[in-house]
């Protein structure tokens, strides 16, 4: 029930209501339970929709928890490429590193995602070596 209602808010652009909905199903799981996935295309949209919303930890969580779930997704390199930016705002330069490198590893095609994943890399090389000094 919770992906049809999920799907339809997001359909209709109701966001916000979708999201209480995502949440409304995490919460309907008792402890230890491992949610169901949310089929990748609502996923993603609410992924963004939390980073849109300025909740960086929440929204790099979910897009980590989705290329978990579709680790051989076209989309999985966008969603681990989001997430490792995220990681980079949030100060968590040990698993945006781990991130962009699982990113690298399925070699998108895309030259953006490409650019993307080398530029948090380089980023995080630059951080690193501000530190070292």
């Amino acid at each position: 029930m919770f992906f049809q209602v999920i799907r339809f808010q997001l359909k209709v652009g109701n966001r916000d209501a979708a999201l209480n909905a995502y949440g409304a199903m995490l919460d309907s799981y008792g402890e230890g339970e491992t949610p169901d996935p949310l089929p990748a295309r609502e996923w993603m949209m609410l992924c963004d929709y939390l980073k849109e919303l300025q909740m960086p930890a929440e929204a790099a969580g979910e897009y980590e928890k989705l290329a978990t779930f579709y680790p051989d997704q076209q989309f999985t390199a966008r969603a681990l490429i989001c997430a490792a930016e995220l990681r980079l705002q949030t100060e968590d330069r040990d698993r945006a590193r781990e991130l962009f490198q699982r990113a690298a590893d399925l070699a998108p095609s895309a030259p953006n995602w490409q650019a993307r994943i080398i530029a948090g890399q380089a980023q995080l090389e630059k951080t690193k070596t501000a530190t070292a000094n």
